[in-house]
């Protein structure tokens, strides 16, 4: 599997956030959230269907860290 991971200084990562990340439209517990909640859904669904999957897990007090997993291709023997 080839991952690609990025780090965010954020604050911690609220487990109720995590819990609804990769649902469509979700924005988390803000009280002006930006966006619209498709961003995370979409790599997350993209992923799977090549095989892989995508992640968001506290990565320390103040990081967060987001991670998409694919299957490595061989193109010389596909």
């Amino acid at each position: 599997m080839a991952r690609l991971g990025v780090l965010r200084e954020s604050g911690p990562l609220d487990p109720e956030v995590a819990k609804h990340a990769f649902e469509r439209f979700y924005r988390g517990g803000r009280s002006h959230p930006t966006g619209t909640g498709l961003g995370l859904p979409i790599v997350a669904a993209l992923a799977r269907r090549r095989g892989g999957d995508a992640t968001l897990e506290s990565a320390g007090q103040a990081l967060v860290r987001a991670e998409v997993t694919l299957p490595v291709v061989d193109f010389a023997n596909p």
